[in-house]
């Protein structure tokens, strides 16, 4: 078997049978940086002037720049 035929048929067993767990590691080894994307849907006819809210998250939230 040729280098060729035996990579198609390890991608086919890849495929068909699912690959082997790969362990999962930060940077260096270090634990996983998990980072929160959280999408605010906001109604700009209110303004809002009350700036010491804080978001789902306990940070303050800081006013956006109007556009």
């Amino acid at each position: 078997m040729n280098a060729k035929s035996k990579a198609a048929a390890q991608a086919l067993l890849d495929r068909g049978w699912g690959k082997a767990a790969q362990l999962i590691a930060g940077e260096e080894g270090g634990p996983i940086v998990l980072a929160r994307i959280e999408r605010v849907i906001v109604d700009p006819s209110k303004k809002n002037n009350d700036q010491s809210k804080t978001n789902s998250s306990g940070e303050t939230e800081r006013p956006h720049p109007s556009d």
